[in-house]
């Protein structure tokens, strides 16, 4: 975890705070978390006001834990080459694991 990671974490407040961004192809996408009484809230909104937003998690409590998932977003996002959320991302992920079943 990096010390901005860890400031961006401890500034959560009530209010969306940016975690992070990521491209999704052509797309400019961002994470923000939202502190609540159960914890903090993770969601996946594009930069701009097109496009889809998306819940992702919910419960952080613990610092380290929160930018472990959002590290691993951000690679999940890359790999994919979309939003991990999204469905394009599902359908690339069915497509790569031979064992998913077909619908």
């Amino acid at each position: 975890m990096t010390t901005e990671q860890l400031q961006r974490i401890e500034a959560i407040g009530s209010d969306e705070t940016e975690l992070a961004r990521y491209r999704a192809g052509e797309e400019e996408r961002c994470l923000v978390g939202r502190r609540t009484p159960a914890g903090i809230e993770i969601a996946d909104h594009p930069v701009t006001a097109e496009g889809n937003s998306h819940e992702v998690d919910s419960g952080y409590m613990d610092p380290s834990e929160l930018a472990a998932f959002v590290d691993d977003y951000l690679v999940q996002a890359a790999r994919l080459g979309a939003c991990p959320m999204s469905r394009e991302a599902i359908a690339r992920m069915l497509d790569r694991d031979p064992a998913a079943p077909t619908l």
